[in-house]
């Protein structure tokens, strides 16, 4: 017979479950799985686990998985309907060789080949690097005690003689803008958690944000950065490059690829 099955989507993407997919695919065929995630608004409510419709059956030699992504559309929100999508088809011999089901739940399969091509014909930024790495940390409770008089000490409201500009936070941070800051450190004499050298804020240089989806900018000028950046500054002569790798970064592209490598970085 058929069995229908609804169950938390963790069940079939964590990797703590790995054992229990392992004995469910090798003891069922799954016919139609159906990823309930984006939906949840209008079936279980918006509050509850992200769930999975599982249709199985005994095992069966040769078997297609029709794996269904639903999204929540404009019409599905107004008449609490699911509208229908197209499904992927994959072999049920991948779900039972690779113990990662992520990319295959979350219709990420079509990609796996893209990703690989984009890999294999991509340039690494370290052959253009003088300098990569991330910006400086502030503040230790551990290291400095009080935090009001460590800032107090260390750090002006206002430009002073020998204190740098400093950007540590990401807010308003935007593409290809230098942001503002109202915030000064006397960087020479601070005794920071963790501490770059002077050199790596000088000159020309490209500063990616680290959370995600990534800003980048190029800033030419002495500022200093905290650790929500990546501050990347190229070896000498290759500076005209900083304007090619700022578009590439925040490209459609480099979206797609960052989004579905994530998710593939156990395939």
């Amino acid at each position: 017979g058929i069995v229908a099955l609804i169950s938390n989507s963790s069940n079939f993407q964590n990797e703590q479950s790995e054992n229990f997919r392992k004995r469910f695919i090798n003891n069922f065929t799954i016919t139609t799985l159906v990823n309930l995630a984006e939906v949840k608004e209008i079936t279980f409510g918006a509050q509850s686990e992200p769930a999975i419709l599982i249709i199985y059956c005994r095992k069966q030699p040769q078997n297609n998985i029709h794996i269904y992504n639903l999204n929540l559309s404009k019409f599905s929100k107004l008449t609490k309907i699911l509208t229908d999508s197209l499904p992927e088809t994959i072999p049920e011999h991948e779900l039972e060789k690779n113990p990662n089901w992520v990319p295959y739940i979350n219709g990420y399969y079509r990609y796996i080949e893209t990703i690989k091509i984009i890999q294999c014909d991509s340039t690494p930024l370290d052959t253009y690097k003088q300098e990569c790495q991330v910006g400086v940390m502030k503040h230790s409770d551990k290291k400095h005690g009080d935090k009001e008089s460590f800032y107090k000490k260390h750090f002006s409201n206002t430009q002073k003689e020998g204190f740098y500009p400093i950007v540590d936070s990401l807010k308003q941070i935007k593409n290809y803008e230098i942001p503002q800051t109202a915030k000064y450190i006397d960087y020479d004499n601070a005794d920071l958690d963790r501490k770059r050298s002077i050199g790596l804020f000088k000159a020309k240089k490209l500063i990616i944000s680290r959370n995600w989806p990534f800003k980048a900018f190029i800033d030419d000028e002495t500022r200093i950065y905290d650790g929500n950046f990546i501050i990347y500054k190229p070896k000498k002569g290759d500076e005209k490059l900083l304007e090619l790798i700022n578009h590439i970064i925040i490209s459609n592209v480099s979206y797609f690829y960052f989004s579905i490598s994530n998710v593939l970085r156990k395939t």
